[in-house]
């Protein structure tokens, strides 16, 4: 249980020094040491050029006032060669709007990582002419394309029923293989999570 004992140990470490990532915990007693506004601290610009991400990608501020996407940042990456306007149509094919967005780049090889919720293919799995413009744009950048479905298969297929579903390899250019990771439901997750603390409290207990 080294693994979790190290993650605890850092998310609520004993003592505030160097630890500015977790300060809102400690906010009454150190409201002197942290005038800054946490949510200033990042800077996407920033963070664009310490990742090396090419020309290929641009920042948008279409979500800006959040009614692209609630649950996502105001600025987002996108290919370059995509038109900005068109995103909403790209969005309204997954679960909540949540579009693939680029969430890593590897600056040594152009590798990177987009995330996004479930399309909504439904039970006759249905197709978007927008969402596979714009997931071509992606792998026509990237030249490979694989997607990791992070619920198991049977799960997914359920979700069709209810109007969502999955992607299919032949949607897409450059796509290789669609992976189905086989996590279990938030529900399953987090009773596995408290499992293991009750197995690690009785070891040490």
């Amino acid at each position: 249980f080294n693994f979790y004992d190290t993650i605890k140990a850092n998310a609520f470490p004993p003592f505030i020094s160097g630890y500015h990532e977790f300060a809102i915990a400690y906010a009454k007693q150190t409201k002197e040491l942290y005038q800054i506004n946490g949510w200033n601290l990042f800077d996407l610009s920033i963070e664009c050029l310490r990742m090396g991400i090419s020309d290929k990608y641009k920042i948008t501020d279409e979500n800006l006032n959040y009614n692209l996407c609630e649950t996502y940042p105001k600025y987002l990456i996108i290919p370059s060669g995509f038109s900005e306007h068109l995103l909403r149509n790209v969005a309204e094919f997954r679960a909540l709007n949540r579009f693939p967005v680029l969430s890593y780049y590897y600056k040594y090889n152009g590798s990177c990582l987009w995330r996004s919720s479930q399309c909504l293919a439904g039970l006759t799995l249905k197709s978007s002419d927008m969402d596979k413009k714009y997931m071509n744009e992606i792998s026509s950048i990237t030249k490979k394309l694989v997607i990791y479905d992070a619920r198991p298969y049977v799960n997914a297929i359920a979700n069709s029923l209810k109007g969502a579903g999955i992607e299919r390899k032949s949607d897409y250019d450059y796509c290789e293989e669609v992976i189905y990771c086989d996590i279990d439901n938030i529900h399953g997750v987090r009773d596995a999570l408290k499992k293991s603390i009750n197995v690690r409290d009785t070891i040490n207990g």
